[in-house]
């Protein structure tokens, strides 16, 4: 079996991974709990947790750029949060 992968740290913490097993592409986000389903991280109805992809430049630009937009929401939210909670 032939793994390749390549990870991006995401603005919250989460990474974003690009793996080729034997040949079939995919991107997933993970954080320290496991995967984050394609659906919360794209908005789309997909139902996994792994995004099969062709490997051109412009399907990887797209979808790291979806998982950063989507990591800097989370993120200013997880900090609007903690601001509202601060005595």
């Amino acid at each position: 079996m032939r793994h390749d992968n390549i990870h991006f740290t995401l603005p919250n913490g989460d990474t974003f991974s690009i793996a080729s097993l034997d040949g079939s592409p995919e991107v997933a986000v993970m954080n320290y709990d496991g995967f984050i389903p394609v659906s919360e991280w794209t908005g789309q109805d997909y139902d996994d947790d792994v995004l099969r992809v062709d490997l051109s430049a412009t399907t990887l630009w797209h979808h790291l750029g979806t998982a950063i937009a989507w990591a800097e929401k989370q993120k200013a939210t997880i900090l609007a949060q903690a601001l509202d909670q601060a005595p």
